[in-house]
């Protein structure tokens, strides 16, 4: 097949089903949402399974409380030994190789007092979005910018900042390059930000 896709045929349950209208009279039926996320996730190769899902976790479009039901609704279905594994690697609240790095280099510098993927709100209480690393003692949030989980998220990111900095919050943006070639310095840079910030 084109661009590499292939058919499946599946089974799917009603509620698994969305209409979507189309030019015509009748309208298209689709999976719906949920299940074409889970699914893809299942069947995709690893490591784009795992960049799919930093997109979606991005997004709060899918949480793992969703792929665990998955498992318990069809627990034979093909390709649940890899939802399993994401389980296993997002265990930690870490959706993307490079958060894993970032969480590993806190924990290598002894940096204490963060929650991964944590939910931040504005000064009206709304939800913002989640954090990749939260200090909510001293409001410092870590975003470990992927260029394939951010590449088209530039204003919204820029947005999301804005809301987050007007309810108090630092914002610092670290790439995989920081995290893995720069790690010292990104040490240096966190621990500076959080000593000043607990100070004030």
């Amino acid at each position: 097949m084109a661009g590499g896709s292939a058919p499946r045929r599946v089974r799917l349950d009603r509620s698994e089903v969305a209409a979507v209208p189309s030019l015509g009279l009748a309208s298209a039926f689709v999976a719906a949402r949920e299940r074409a996320f889970v699914d893809a996730l299942a069947w995709l190769p690893l490591d784009d399974a795992r960049d799919l899902l930093a997109w979606l976790a991005s997004r709060d479009f899918l949480s793992r409380d969703e792929l665990r039901s998955r498992l318990t609704a069809q627990p034979r279905a093909r390709g649940n030994a890899q939802v399993r594994r994401l389980l296993d690697l997002t265990a930690r609240g870490a959706h993307s190789h490079a958060e894993g790095c970032a969480h590993d280099l806190l924990d290598a510098a002894k940096i204490t007092g963060w929650e991964a993927d944590a939910p931040v709100r504005d000064v009206h209480g709304r939800l913002v979005g989640r954090a990749d690393v939260l200090f909510a003692a001293q409001r410092v949030i870590i975003e470990i910018d992927g260029r394939r989980a951010h590449a088209d998220r530039f204003q919204q990111d820029r947005t999301r900042d804005n809301r987050l900095a007007a309810a108090g919050y630092l914002v610092l943006r670290f790439t995989y390059d920081d995290i893995v070639q720069r790690p010292d310095e990104t040490v240096r840079t966190i621990r500076a930000v959080l000593s000043e910030r607990s100070t004030v």
